[in-house]
């Protein structure tokens, strides 16, 4: 399976997928941070809005398993992160440029994170919410649909 991906400096990116592969959340990227700080036009997340579920669609049809978790953080949890990251000298890698500013644009954020819902929570691609506040919890919530698909009630 052939996933084909626009890079901002207008050239293409080919992942060459294979069923054990993980999509990591920078597929979404359109969705959120390059929405929310201006790093694509609204056309073009428009685009990815409506296609995002057609892509997902031929992965399944394919044979792809695909499980989505949306592991959600509060502000207060994600301003306690960036803090921490940015008095401890060992978590200062985690942070990159664009962090800081996007620190401020919480609920642009919000709003970018209930427009994805609403075009890719599909019944053939459904998301799976996990409450990112208790870390052992949410993790372990995962294992389930992981080990044992046909135990999750979203897939069918």
């Amino acid at each position: 399976m052939l996933a084909v991906k626009e890079q901002e400096s207008g050239t293409v990116e080919q992942l060459l997928m294979t069923p054990a592969q993980t999509i990591d959340r920078s597929w979404y990227n359109r969705a959120g941070v390059e929405y929310v700080m201006d790093s694509c036009t609204k056309q073009q997340h428009r685009s990815f809005l409506a296609l995002c579920p057609v892509v997902e669609g031929y992965f399944i049809a394919s044979g792809f398993l695909l499980i989505r978790f949306w592991l959600e953080v509060s502000n207060e949890e994600q301003e306690q992160r960036f803090e921490a990251c940015v008095e401890d000298s060992l978590r200062q890698w985690k942070l990159s440029p664009i962090d800081l500013p996007s620190r401020e644009c919480w609920y642009e954020y919000s709003r970018a994170h209930d427009m994805m819902l609403e075009a890719t929570d599909t019944s053939h691609a459904p998301l799976c919410p996990a409450l990112q506040g208790q870390r052992i919890l949410a993790s372990t919530a995962r294992i389930p649909a992981l080990l044992l698909p046909t135990h999750n009630p979203l897939i069918r």
